[in-house]
């Protein structure tokens, strides 16, 4: 008898230890979680926002760089509507248009028939809208409707300094946006 009352005892306190132990485990797991999260706010976010203007300045840089050395031959003075005569028969119309909102202004080229159907094409990061110089052509003798834009911050497309408007989400936006306008 006494044996078994010794048993149920170690069972209790086995119980209680393993409570106790989770209690402590979930305390710490939680404590770790708000330090990462105030890292995140505090550290991370911050620094992210400040070499994205870091990274804007030196391509503004490099930009007025190209543009001064190699005068209007370069693809970025050509993208500024001083575009040399080869580029002219695949480049189509140039516009800047405001979507709703957006931080500024998006700079799109369109060519094709505007009732044909609609082909958008989208660069990656860090392209513009010439990576697709090569696709335009073809597409439109296809008979379709071409818009390439040039996305948030891109080329020469404007961008916003905060955080919140380069979010994929808002990119999506601009997309649909520039949907329902072409």
């Amino acid at each position: 008898w006494r044996g078994a009352a010794r048993v149920r005892m170690s069972v209790g306190t086995l119980i209680l230890w393993v409570a106790g132990t989770l209690g402590v485990v979930l305390v710490l797991l939680l404590v770790v979680w708000i330090v990462m999260r105030a890292i995140q706010i505090h550290i991370i976010r911050p620094t992210l926002v400040e070499w994205n203007e870091k990274a804007i300045d030196v391509l503004r840089e490099r930009t007025r760089e190209a543009v001064r050395v190699r005068g209007s031959h370069s693809p970025i003075a050509a993208m500024r509507n001083e575009r040399p005569e080869a580029w002219d028969a695949c480049l189509g119309r140039h516009a800047f248009v405001t979507l709703p909102g957006a931080p500024g202004r998006t700079h799109v080229v369109e060519a094709g028939d505007e009732t044909a159907p609609l082909v958008v094409l989208l660069h990656g990061f860090p392209e513009s809208w010439a990576a697709f110089l090569s696709l335009i052509p073809p597409l439109v003798a296809r008979g379709y409707h071409v818009i390439a834009p040039d996305l948030r911050g891109f080329n020469l497309s404007e961008c916003s300094t905060r955080l919140e408007d380069v979010q994929i989400a808002r990119v999506v936006d601009d997309v649909h946006a520039l949907m329902e306008l072409y």
